[in-house]
């Protein structure tokens, strides 16, 4: 049976937990500087709620660590969010709240958006007064993919900025160079297989490639260096044989899922991924019914 891709949550809560350091060094330098990346004690959150009798949602990954410049024990909170949800700023906060209850230290709360209108951004604050008196104020730190240039972390050799390739702002033209660097890239980061796997499988889930695009990306690499471009081809002909492309077409369809959630249009949603217009209606009755 060809691999499927993996839901949203499961494909970051999985490249977090391999790369949570690179992720934080390539796109949060600054606070990474004060944060010990070598004492990370991920925390499971799947037990949270199962003695309530409707379970909310749960955070997507938490990691404990310490601060270098002083003994304090700190949690970082990473939520990915892949539709626009005016009220995200709400169950941040909720999340923090939950996570001060149980844990009682500081907590640095991140969001990473990967849906495709920029223009959309939930308030970053939640603020409670009373008589002009303020009595709780929370506010997180964001990541908006698509507001970033893909082209400015393909030296990066960091494995988290490339998986995250696929979600940055680039242009239809664009995205056969854009998986060409991503290749290129891949080739130069020295991973175990299963990471490798997973960064790979990130990437194919989010950029896909129709048949002409994907021969332009064959011609153009076939045009790099000789042992550079024998490198790709072999890397890319194992992928295929071990199944990539033959599930290519469950990766089409969870992107077009994906794409109905966040209030694409299915004409335009048929155009982009090649799904005949019928089967793009099928895709969304079935969301609307699994919503």
């Amino acid at each position: 049976m060809p691999p499927q891709h993996p839901p949203h949550d499961q494909l970051f809560r999985q490249l977090l937990e391999y790369f949570f350091a690179d992720f934080m060094q390539a796109f949060f330098p600054d606070i990474t500087e004060n944060i010990d990346l070598h004492a990370l004690e991920p925390i499971s959150t799947d037990a949270w709620f199962s003695g309530e009798q409707k379970a909310p949602q749960r955070p997507d990954f938490v990691v404990k660590t310490r601060l270098k410049s002083e003994d304090v024990v700190i949690l970082v909170h990473v939520e990915s969010q892949s539709s626009y949800d005016p009220k995200f700023h709400q169950r941040m906060s909720g999340y923090y709240a939950r996570l001060l209850d149980r844990y009682q230290c500081p907590i640095l709360p991140i969001a990473i958006f990967s849906y495709r209108t920029p223009d959309k951004e939930p308030e970053t604050e939640v603020i409670h007064t009373i008589n002009g008196k303020t009595y709780f104020a929370f506010t997180y730190e964001t990541l908006f993919l698509k507001k970033l240039s893909w082209r400015n972390f393909i030296e990066t050799k960091n494995p988290a900025a490339a998986a995250l390739l696929a979600l940055m702002g680039y242009t239809e033209e664009e995205k056969v160079a854009c998986k060409k660097a991503f290749l290129r890239l891949l080739l130069k980061l020295k991973l175990k297989e299963e990471h490798r796997d997973h960064v790979v499988k990130f990437f194919d889930s989010y950029l896909t490639l129709n048949e002409k695009e994907e021969s332009t990306l064959r011609k153009e690499i076939n045009q790099l260096h000789p042992e550079e471009s024998v490198m790709i081809d072999d890397f890319m002909n194992s992928y295929e044989q071990w199944g990539w492309k033959k599930g290519r077409e469950e990766g089409i369809i969870e992107t077009a899922k994906r794409m109905i959630g966040e209030g694409v249009e299915i004409t335009f949603i048929a155009k982009v991924t090649q799904l005949p217009l019928e089967k793009v209606r099928e895709l969304k009755k079935e969301v609307e019914t699994e919503d």
